[in-house]
């Protein structure tokens, strides 16, 4: 199966109408889906991911938000320029991403190594965003990645294969290894299958996911929920706990039963915290941003 045809039935599965859009962000081609109305939510997947990470969770999520899902630079079927993959490099193209929308202040959520850059896009442009959501991000503590874990990223990326899928999966599923689980997979490994794929791995080399200062945390004023999955094996919980100690608007939200993907290994309390967090910001202007599709 070619990787359209995958993209498709797997957008299809979602069961709800979903908009598929291309667009230059900074020059550099990026493709995204949007589906749903009201209050406009970025959702920024993490390493090695798509946006149809969030395909289990995206009809629940549109229901109540105005859902927008980018294939990060260097990721996904967005282009993949020989460039620094860090933290800033990714903030400028959140930027040019967000103003190709004509988006003011969206709330962004970011998933792991995504987690990261919306920590670095909310310090760089405070102005930018409504509220912020970090579900198991990275760049919050010098414990690092799990020796494991980080042969087993090396595996994926490299030769990527189901085999060195399950391997990962070891470290960042701990419900989610059903049909979902398998379609998202197939099509990401398809995706690392692509010329010029190990570029933001090979280019990036961990710059992304570096820790930040505790003065960095404490220069976010926005309301922060922080959401973790209670038997996360690839970032502890207590980086959470950290986290949340030192962004002052900020609240801890921990999911028992869910490791790294929380969205999937318990996609209804998940979104039952997601949602709950976003309807209740008193702004109005990430609400009134999406509501015309």
């Amino acid at each position: 199966m070619n990787l359209a045809a995958r993209r498709h039935r797997l957008i299809e599965r979602i069961g709800i109408p979903v908009e598929q859009g291309r667009l230059p962000a900074g020059g550099i081609g990026t493709h995204y889906l949007k589906a749903g109305r009201g209050p406009c939510l970025v959702l920024l997947h993490g390493a090695g991911g798509s946006s149809l990470n969030w395909a289990p969770v995206m009809a629940a999520l549109a229901a109540k938000c105005c859902v927008i899902a980018p294939d990060m630079v260097g990721y996904g079927e967005s282009d993949k320029p020989a460039v620094v993959y860090d933290r800033p490099f990714f903030a400028a193209w959140l930027t040019h991403f967000l103003d190709a929308l004509g988006l003011e202040k969206p709330t962004i959520l970011g998933h792991s190594q995504g987690g990261a850059v919306a920590l670095q896009f909310a310090i760089e442009h405070p102005e930018r965003l409504e509220s912020l959501i970090l579900v198991c991000p990275a760049g919050l503590s010098v414990d690092g990645i799990p020796f494991g874990a980080k042969l087993a990223i090396f595996w994926v990326n490299f030769l990527p294969s189901r085999l060195a899928a399950r391997w990962m999966s070891r470290y960042i599923c701990e419900n989610g290894r059903g049909e979902w689980d398998r379609e998202v997979t197939d099509y990401l490994l398809q995706v690392k299958r692509l010329p010029q794929s190990k570029r933001v791995f090979l280019a990036g080399l961990g710059k992304s996911i570096a820790p930040f200062s505790a003065e960095a945390l404490q220069q976010i004023a926005h309301p922060t929920l922080i959401v973790w999955g209670g038997k996360d094996r690839l970032l502890l919980p207590s980086h959470g706990e950290r986290a949340c100690r030192e962004i002052p608007a900020s609240r801890l939200c921990l999911i028992p039963g869910a490791g790294h993907l929380p969205f999937l290994d318990q996609p209804e309390p998940f979104c039952d915290a997601v949602l709950g967090f976003v309807n209740d910001q008193p702004g109005r202007r990430a609400r009134d941003a999406c509501q015309g599709s």
